[in-house]
């Protein structure tokens, strides 16, 4: 039983607090005596070092070898540099400006940077891509030695490896804020993270479960946070969280308030995880919803975070998870008011409603010596001007679900439709990492879409993936999945190399036999072309991109036509197969495409809204059209769904002429088209116009 004297006190004034609430509150903050911050617990002062690889390379081989081993390192503190010994803490990061990383991350060429903890084994991967992410810096983890490694394909250029220095944590001593005794208890709880500077953040449910803490926290000017945070040392020193548990915050998606009472206020959104690739709500899966605070006192409520502890007791607890319930006191304009123990390290916690489970809003002064602890209201105006108006990877996927064109791919590994009139990207759920294209089967009404490992995967309008295969017969990255709708047959291209792959799947395994020669050039996005009976494909050269076909047998590539002015690097592409249509997103730009599939140019419809990784994934669900249907009002090559003079007379007009629109099959009177106008095609119409399709 706890002895809680402000508590017993609580039951016998709270009717005549309800009733002089505001009187008081603004007497408090004119006076000047609004309760103390329970701020941030640990600080990081620099260490320099001077690491450097000087550039290297992996020896000569072929585009197929596996990276191997180019640089290899220990990297640690002397004993007088490290932080928090009476604690028994020394917990580091690395800075690693100047670090250049070559090849290109997409494609699986790129050169990798492995750094391993010695004391806790744990390690962090980083590419190009997600180094820059991390704004050149690393996780934290348990020093003081390091392991820094360099992997590396045969011919990519040269890499270089700096380390300028460490950031070492040292925590600090902060005032303690207890309703009576410290009797909050060790919790687990995989919506809430800690910040790099000792605050609590914590998931919502926003479009992407990103997160909320305090203002006075700036989280989103804080490197990182980390989930499933350890216990802390025998003697009360901070451990750091597996990297795999550990995001970078991104700091263009933050907003926040003025740290004053009741518009203390952070919301900001993390990149995937460096290591595997996912968000925080697709690994952990839960996150707090939002209410706005309830109107009546004595409701129990809970507060959750990582208060630090100076009990002797327990020194394993301080800064780890901890929670504890109490009574709400009230709630005046945007601050809500409730005795529960808290202590630095709880700022930015969520206060949740323990009927409920929900969260009124966020936790960030002490006040158990006088009138309550307080923190903003989840309805706070300038909390929820913010919440509908999201920033950055906060913002990317909100929108309305709809139409028959679907991306996959962002920034939040979101899977949706991508409006082309209004633009716009709507999230229809999250779906695995690290996708590189994506296809519609019409004869399984299900997309099909490859990761940069290689791995095949089902994945339904729903947003309901299932792996079907993975890739054997090389270990090049494959890109622009693709699919002959009238066979069924899959292609894939390695940009690396140029080299075009008929895959067959079964068993579980996608075999990947070679079609022609490589033909180099950076070949990514592809889409086979029903009309065509061709592969169609964008060749990647910046402001020299240009629409090209592919030969499915032979590999043979002819141009189509430049994507004109503007500089391009499209990861995919996809075909209206009844259209003719074709649609691309270029990711530095996030502007959706519409390219002229006769001409190759390319015509900007708007932004997508949406944030995107280096390589995503486009599809359209769509059938190849009836073999008579061929013409739209005025003349137009495109089909409109219905057979009629239209189509009569363009395909007499474009026999005659022997144009590409009257080649509709092949010389066994089936698609694909050959290349050829006769009298297969002239018969295979008749026919198809005749029945009506």
């Amino acid at each position: 039983m706890r002895a809680d004297v402000n508590r017993l006190r609580f039951s016998g004034w709270l009717a005549g607090w309800m009733v002089n609430r505001a009187p008081v509150l603004a007497m408090l903050s004119a006076a000047g005596l609004a309760c103390p911050v329970a701020a941030q617990t640990v600080s990081e002062r620099f260490a320099p070092l001077a690491f450097d690889s000087g550039l290297v390379i992996a020896p000569d081989g072929s585009a197929e070898d596996l990276p191997v081993l180019v640089y290899q390192a220990f990297v640690t503190l002397p004993p007088e540099e490290i932080a928090g010994a009476a604690q028994g803490s020394s917990v580091v990061r690395l800075n690693l400006a100047g670090t250049v990383l070559a090849g290109e991350p997409m494609l699986e060429s790129g050169v990798m940077l492995r750094i391993t903890s010695v004391a806790s084994g744990y390690w962090q991967e980083f590419d190009a891509h997600s180094l820059a992410t991390w704004s050149h810096t690393s996780a934290k983890f348990d020093g003081p030695t390091l392991l820094v490694e360099l992997m590396a394909r045969p011919g990519v250029a040269p890499s270089h490896l700096r380390i300028s220095g460490m950031f070492v944590e040292e925590p600090l001593i902060t005032a303690q804020d207890l309703c009576g005794v410290d009797d909050r208890l060790p919790t687990i709880d995989t919506r809430i993270a800690r910040t790099s500077n000792g605050c609590t953040a914590w998931m919502i449910n926003d479009t992407n479960g990103m997160l909320l803490s305090a203002a006075h926290c700036t989280p989103a000017t804080q490197p990182l946070v980390s989930f499933s945070v350890p216990l802390s040392t025998a003697s009360g020193g901070y451990n750091a969280s597996n990297p795999n548990d550990q995001y970078a915050i991104i700091a263009a998606s933050g907003q926040a308030g003025a740290s004053a009472i009741g518009n203390d206020w952070a919301y900001f959104g993390v990149a995937v995880n460096a290591n595997h690739g996912l968000t925080p709500l697709q690994r952990y899966g839960q996150v707090f919803t939002l209410a706005n605070p309830p109107v009546p006192a004595g409701q129990t409520i809970r507060i959750t975070g990582f208060g630090t502890t100076a009990s002797p007791i327990s020194p394993t607890w301080n800064g780890a998870l901890k929670t504890h319930t109490g009574p709400l006191a009230s709630v005046v304009g945007q601050a809500v008011r409730y005795y529960v123990d808290t202590t630095g390290g709880n700022s930015g916690s969520p206060i949740i409603v323990e009927a409920t489970g929900q969260a009124i809003g966020i936790h960030t002064n002490a006040g158990c010596g006088g009138q309550g602890n307080i923190g903003t209201a989840r309805s706070a105006p300038a909390l929820l001007a913010a919440l509908a108006a999201p920033r950055g990877i906060c913002a990317t996927g909100k929108g309305v679900v709809g139409g028959n064109l679907y991306a996959i791919g962002d920034a939040a590994n979101n899977f949706g439709t991508l409006a082309a009139a209004p633009v716009g990207f709507a999230k229809v759920a999250a779906v695995g990492s690290r996708w590189q294209s994506m296809v519609y089967d019409s004869a399984a009404n299900q997309f099909m879409a490859i990761n940069r490992s290689n791995q095949i995967f089902t994945v339904s309008q729903t947003g309901v993936s299932v792996q079907i295969a993975g890739v054997v017969g090389t270990t090049l990255s494959l890109t622009g999945l693709s699919i002959n709708p009238f066979t069924g047959q899959l292609y894939a291209m390695a940009p690396t190399t140029g080299q075009l792959f008929a895959l067959s799947i079964a068993g579980g395994i996608a075999s990947a036999a070679a079609i022609g020669t490589a033909s180099g050039g950076d070949v990514r996005a592809m889409e086979y072309s029903a009309k065509r009976g061709t592969l169609v494909a964008v060749a990647n050269a910046g402001s020299g991109a240009a629409l090209i076909s592919i030969d499915a047998m032979t590999g043979q590539r002819t141009s189509i036509g430049p994507l004109g002015a503007g500089v391009f690097t499209l990861a995919d592409i996809a075909i209206d197969q009844h259209t003719g249509s074709i649609w691309s997103v270029d990711a530095s730009t996030a502007q959706v495409l519409r390219i002229n599939s006769q001409t190759g140019a390319a015509t900007l419809q708007g932004s997508s809204s949406a944030t995107w990784s280096a390589a995503l994934g486009v599809a359209h669900i769509s059938i190849p059209p009836c073999l008579a249907d061929l013409f739209s009002g005025g003349g137009a090559l495109e089909p409109d769904g219905s057979v009629d003079g239209e189509d009569f007379s363009g395909f007499l007009n474009a026999f005659g002429a022997g144009e590409f629109a009257a080649d509709i099959v092949g010389g066994d009177g089936n698609r694909p088209a050959d290349g050829s106008v006769d009298g297969n095609d002239f018969s295979a119409f008749l026919n198809a116009f005749a029945a009506g399709c």
